[in-house]
């Protein structure tokens, strides 16, 4: 099952990493930006530093920090970020299985949703992460739904809105049950 994920997931992949400079708006305005200072920075504590000053989420700094040990070319970092992203939504449809096909979900994606995230960089992570929680609000483990949502907020800052989410699904619950 892991090995078939892996395969899904890396056509897609290869993608969003060989894909020129000039699709997706956020590789222009931050995306090379980030890891070429992610690639000259010789520590991370200081990029997190440069990139809580500039609105970057952590967690994206972190993400580009890591890749830019490991090469100097901006294009293996998209492979690998939208690689992770690709992983994540499959996991989260598999989590969610009982609602959606994966088949389903997974075409629905490709279609309306995988050239919208090269726009969409930081954001594009933060919602795939948010999907992944969907399981926890429909469990309605507010903690464990909370923890995903820091971790997509350490993406882009505009994940905090999805605690309103849980909230509306309570409230719907909460009618349909009465």
């Amino acid at each position: 099952f892991v090995i078939l994920l892996v395969l899904i997931a890396l056509l897609p992949s290869i993608l969003g990493g060989v894909r020129d400079y000039s699709i997706g708006t956020d590789i222009r305005v931050y995306g090379n930006t980030w890891f070429y200072l992610s690639r000259s920075s010789s520590n991370l504590l200081s990029l997190l530093k440069l990139a809580s000053e500039s609105s970057i989420g952590a967690l994206y700094a972190t993400f580009n920090f890591i890749v830019s040990r490991f090469t100097d070319n901006p294009h293996w970092f998209y492979f690998w970020y939208c690689f992770v992203e690709n992983l994540i939504v499959l996991i989260a449809l598999r989590e969610n299985r009982k609602l959606i096909s994966t088949t389903s979900g997974w075409a629905t994606y490709l279609l309306l949703f995988y050239n919208l995230n090269f726009n969409m960089l930081r954001q594009g992570m933060a919602l795939v992460i948010l999907l992944l929680g969907f399981k926890y609000i429909r469990e309605e483990k507010f903690l464990k739904f909370s923890i995903v949502v820091l971790i997509a907020y350490l993406f882009h800052n505009t994940a905090i809105i999805a605690l309103i989410v849980y909230i509306i699904y309570l409230v719907i619950a909460y009618k349909n049950n009465n």
